[in-house]
C-alpha cells in the first residue's frame, strides 16, 4: 500500500508487478483482489478516490512529535482547513497496542495544529478486510 495513493495507481503498481514477474502469477492475484477490497470498501474507498490531488495524501511518512521521536503513520489524507485522516494497516488479529499506535498518531497531528476527523486501521486477514474506525 506504500505505494498507492488513489485507485488508479493500484492497478499501475499490479501492472508493475506483473511485467517485472517479481512475484507468482498467483500470488499477484490473490494480493490485487485484496488490495482492491481495500481501495473499494464503502467505508474507505473516498480516501482513494482518482479525483484527490495527489500533494494530499502521504503515505509512509515520518512525523516529529512534540517529544522528538518520530511516527511514521502508513497514511495520512490532508483535507481542507486543516483537517486529517489517518490510516493504518495491519494483519492478523486486532489488538490493543493498535489503537494506541494510531491515537499517538492522532496526538502529534493535533500538536501540530490538525484536526483529526478519523483513525482507521485496516485490518487483512488472508481475503478479509475489516474496518475499525477510532
Amino acid at each position: 500500500m506504500e505505494k498507492i495513493r488513489t485507485k488508479k495507481e493500484g492497478a499501475a503498481v499490479f501492472k508493475k508487478y506483473e511485467q517485472r514477474s517479481i512475484l507468482p502469477k498467483e500470488k499477484i492475484k490473490e494480493l490485487k483482489q485484496v488490495i482492491d477490497g481495500i481501495l473499494n470498501h464503502p467505508e474507505v474507498s473516498y480516501l482513494f478516490e482518482d479525483t484527490l490531488e495527489k500533494d494530499t495524501i502521504y503515505n509512509e511518512r515520518d512525523i516529529c512529535t512534540k517529544d522528538q521521536k518520530l511516527v511514521r503513520p502508513d497514511r495520512l489524507n490532508f483535507f481542507e482547513n486543516k483537517q486529517v485522516v489517518i490510516t493504518d494497516y495491519k494483519t492478523g488479529t486486532p489488538l490493543d497496542s493498535h489503537k494506541t499506535q494510531l491515537n499517538s498518531y492522532g496526538q502529534a497531528l493535533q500538536d501540530m495544529g490538525f484536526l483529526v476527523l478519523s483513525k482507521v486501521l485496516i485490518y487483512v486477514d488472508g481475503a478479509s478486510i475489516s474496518i475499525n474506525k477510532i
